[in-house]
This record gives C-alpha cells, structure tokens and sequence, in this order.
C-alpha cells in the first residue's frame, strides 16, 4: 500500500503566513512607486506645457506680462491636446512669466 505524501495543516499555515507578511511588507513600496510615477508623469506634462508656452510667446509676440490660458497654447502641444493630470489635479497656465503649475501639492517644475 503505497503512502501519499501531503502537506499537512500546520505547513500550510505557516506558508500562508509568510506570504502574507511579505505581501505586508512589499504593498507600501509598491504603492509609494505609483505615486512618485504618477508625481513624475505629472511633472513631464508640466514641461510640455511649459514648452507649449514658450513657443506661443515667441510664434505670436506675446509679452511675458500677458494674460493667457490652456487653449492659446493648445496648438502647441503634442497632437493640440492638452495632457491630463494622472492623479486628476488642474494644470493652471495663467501669465507668461509664471511656470505652469499643478493643483496637486507637490507637483512642480523643477
């Protein structure tokens, strides 16, 4: 009669509970990853904006003093579409001299 070899409870519990303590350990990195990667995603649609900007100034002689918005520089971007914040914050674009700016704290051109 031939044994079967199994694992027994006591085993399995114990894999289960270094799983789980792993998992523990690894999900607030994994989280903190996603929010510098969304952090940085952000910052990148900053420096489109940012370009967008510059090249309207130059293309239209506007003065850095001057008043302007996300649809004046839209033609300026990628595909005329203005990017979208990846943790749902408002890009605000308003004088020329001012770099363009995110409502999320934190979310800054270098």
């Amino acid at each position: 009669m031939a044994h079967k070899r199994a694992f027994t409870f006591v085993q399995m519990l114990i894999v289960v509970t270094i799983i789980g303590l792993l998992l523990a350990m690894a999900i607030p990195y994994l989280v903190r990853a996603r929010t510098n990667s969304n952090a940085n995603a952000c910052i990148n649609n900053l420096q489109m904006l940012y370009g967008a900007q510059e090249i309207y100034s130059r293309e239209e002689h506007v003065l850095g003093t001057s008043l302007i918005n996300l649809t004046n520089i839209a033609p300026y971007l990628p595909k005329g579409q203005i990017p979208k914040c990846p943790m749902n914050g408002n890009y605000i674009v308003d004088y020329l001299t001012n770099n363009p700016r995110c409502s999320i704290s934190g979310h800054v051109l270098p």
